[in-house]
């Protein structure tokens, strides 16, 4: 941890875990359906790889994740 970074409590951690994975199934939904894909692994895989990195990602970038996500 370098001095510009702050510890967060867990509690933190996981908030930040399950909003990142909430998100990344909303996105992963959206593809599977734009994509029309039409079997149950297909869906399960992309649906699971967008929460597994959103919820990384926004553990691991914080607001800084929430915020490039946002931006267009």
């Amino acid at each position: 941890m370098s001095c510009g970074e702050k510890k967060h409590d867990p509690l933190e951690t996981v908030v930040r875990f399950v909003c990142g994975a909430l998100a990344g199934a909303l996105v992963g939904f959206w593809m599977v359906f734009r994509l029309k894909l039409s079997g149950f692994l297909p869906m399960l895989a992309i649906t699971m790889g967008f929460c597994l990195v959103f919820a990384f990602c926004a553990v691991r970038y914080g607001d800084g994740f929430w915020a490039g996500l946002l931006r267009r």
